[in-house]
C-alpha cells in the first residue's frame, strides 16, 4: 500500500504539471482512454470471476506484493490517470493557474486516495471472511459488478440509449 499511495502521488504531481496542457488535448484521446480503462476493468472482472484455485477447491495463495509492484500499478491503472485529470481540470484549474496549489491538490488527491484504498482493503478482508462459504457466489457476483463498470466507463451504453 505504501507502494501504491508513493505512486499515486508521483501521478497526482504529474497530473498538476501537466494539467493546463492535457485538458486542451484531452477531448481527442479521451475515447482512448475509456477505451483503456473498459479493457482494464474487464480483466479485472475476469480476473475477480473466476480466481485460480488449487485442485482441492481453496485459494491459490498469492505472495504479497512488494512496494515496487504497488508502485508501478498506478502507472498501469488508466483509472488512476483519468481521475488526477478530471480532478485538477475541474476543481482547481477554473480557479487559479498557481502551480504551489496544483501540487497540493495533488497530495491532497493522493491523500483521500490512500483513505479509499486503506478502506477498501479492510473491506475486503473483511468480506473474504464474512462470505468465505458462498465465495463462488461473490466471485460471481462481483466480476458482474465490474463488467457492469467497463461497460459504462467505455461508453458504449451511449450507442444503445440513443434514441
Amino acid at each position: 500500500m505504501t507502494g501504491m499511495f508513493c505512486g499515486l502521488l508521483v501521478i497526482m504531481f504529474l497530473n498538476a504539471a501537466a494539467n493546463i496542457f492535457i485538458a486542451e488535448l484531452m477531448p481527442r484521446f479521451l475515447p482512448y482512454l475509456r477505451a483503456a480503462g473498459a479493457f482494464y476493468l474487464l480483466w479485472l472482472a475476469w480476473k475477480v470471476a473466476f480466481p485460480k484455485t488449487c485442485e482441492n477447491g481453496t485459494d491459490v495463495l498469492v505472495k504479497v506484493p512488494y512496494f515496487i509492484d504497488g508502485f508501478i500499478l498506478q502507472f498501469l491503472n488508466p483509472k488512476t490517470c483519468l481521475f488526477g485529470f478530471t480532478a485538477m481540470s475541474v476543481f482547481v484549474a477554473p480557479w487559479t493557474k498557481n502551480r504551489a496549489v496544483f501540487l497540493a491538490f495533488g497530495v491532497i488527491l493522493a491523500a483521500g486516495c490512500a483513505g479509499g484504498f486503506v478502506s477498501w482493503a479492510l473491506f475486503g478482508d473483511v468480506q473474504h471472511r464474512f462470505f468465505s462459504k458462498q465465495s463462488r457466489t461473490a466471485d460471481i457476483i462481483m466480476g458482474l459488478l465490474l463488467l457492469w463498470c467497463a461497460v459504462s466507463v467505455s461508453g458504449i451504453a451511449v450507442f444503445f440509449t440513443k434514441p
